[in-house]
Parts: structure tokens; sequence; C-alpha cells
């Protein structure tokens, strides 16, 4: 059902695009997250995959602030002009 709103609402197009850029980053997460996850599971032992994960979500919750304020502040700039 998600899938035919999402296809009403964009167009075909921009939809097509927008799935393979989905399966591509879902593949380079499967192949980087194993690899990386066993370098850190080899270097740190059993603890390894634990900080792995929380490097790995302390990085994105970082970017999501900083991504969060730029939009903030673009949203002000445009609310001045």
């Amino acid at each position: 059902m998600l899938i035919a709103i999402c296809i009403v609402t964009f167009k075909r197009l921009c939809f097509d695009y927008g799935s393979a850029a989905f399966a591509v980053m879902w593949g380079l997460g499967a192949l980087l997250g194993s690899l990386s996850g066993a370098w850190a599971m080899s270097f740190f032992g059993a603890h390894g995959l634990p900080v792995h994960l929380a490097v790995v979500y302390f990085i994105f919750i970082a970017g999501m602030l900083v991504r969060g304020k730029s939009l903030a502040d673009k949203r002000e700039s445009n609310r001045a002009s």
C-alpha cells in the first residue's frame, strides 16, 4: 500500500531512482558493515561488535544533529530574506 502511494505521489522515474539508491546503500551496508564488524571483533575480541555498533550509531547521530542544525540555519536565513 505504501509503495502504491509513493508511486502515485512521486513521478515514476524518481521512484525508480530512489529504489535503486536504497538497494545500493543496503548492499554497501551489508558488505562494509559485516567486514568492519568482523575487524572490530578480531581487534577488540568479544566486545568488538558492541563497540563497533556504538561507534557507528554515534557517527550517525552526530551527522543527523549537524545536518539538522544546517537545515535550521537555512530555514532561518530564508525567513530573514
